[in-house]
């Protein structure tokens, strides 16, 4: 992490939004100096690039900025490690924008790579970054609700194919970041007729600490 982001991350809520907006031009324009080359050396520029976006405290337009070059890189990068390290900033950095191209990125596109299955993993984890009320109702609305619809609609529909392993790595990424506020949403899929989806609804609802009348049941579960 560069001094500026270091400095940046101290004064936290202060931050000038100028020294940001500045610092993200100066860091888009090194990645995009780097975004077509794959040598080792370009590959982690680029990694180190998305990293300190990620970690830089962004509030307001300047965030919205961020978040719309993240949903760029997430689905255009050739690289798989910058990829995952865009999907984790997306995780902490959040919006709709970016959290919709998140998904695009991990499930649109069924066979780009041999390793594009292992952003499965990178998915929960960004997820459980999330803190922001607005993005976790964007996953209930986008995700969620859709998915227990008899017509899915939206990013489920656009993912059909991939809408039950989208559905399990959303659940565990919902679990591991703990909201509760999630619960309404979660809880029927614990009576999903796929097993994996109602084992991976109840392990969601234990680590919110809302599981109670379903642990019973999940052990009668055959």
């Amino acid at each position: 992490m560069s001094v500026l982001a270091a400095f940046l991350l101290l004064l936290g809520d202060a931050a000038d939004g100028e020294h940001l907006d500045a610092r993200l031009k100066e860091l888009v324009r090194v990645f995009e100096g780097q975004a077509r080359r794959q040598s080792t050396e370009a590959v982690s520029l680029r990694v180190d690039v998305v990293r300190e976006i990620g970690h830089l405290p962004w509030t307001g337009k300047p965030r919205d900025r961020a978040a719309a070059f993240l949903a760029g890189v997430v689905g255009k990068d050739r690289s798989y490690r910058v990829r995952a390290d865009t999907c984790r900033a997306i995780g902490r950095i959040g919006t709709s924008q970016a959290l919709d191209a998140m998904y695009r990125g991990v499930f649109g596109k069924a066979g780009r790579s041999p390793r594009y299955a292992l952003l499965y993993s990178v998915l929960p984890e960004s997820l459980a970054r999330l803190s922001a009320a607005a993005d976790w109702e964007w996953i209930r609305k986008s995700v969620l609700l859709p998915a227990r619809s008899a017509k899915p609609t939206g990013l489920v529909h656009l993912a059909a194919h991939h809408s039950r392993p989208m559905l399990l790595m959303t659940l565990r990424g919902a679990g591991l970041a703990r909201r509760s506020e999630l619960e309404d949403a979660i809880r029927p899929f614990a009576r999903n007729k796929d097993p994996d989806i109602r084992a991976e609804a109840v392990r969601a609802l234990g680590r919110m600490g809302v599981a109670a009348g379903l642990i019973q049941s999940a052990l009668n579960d055959p």
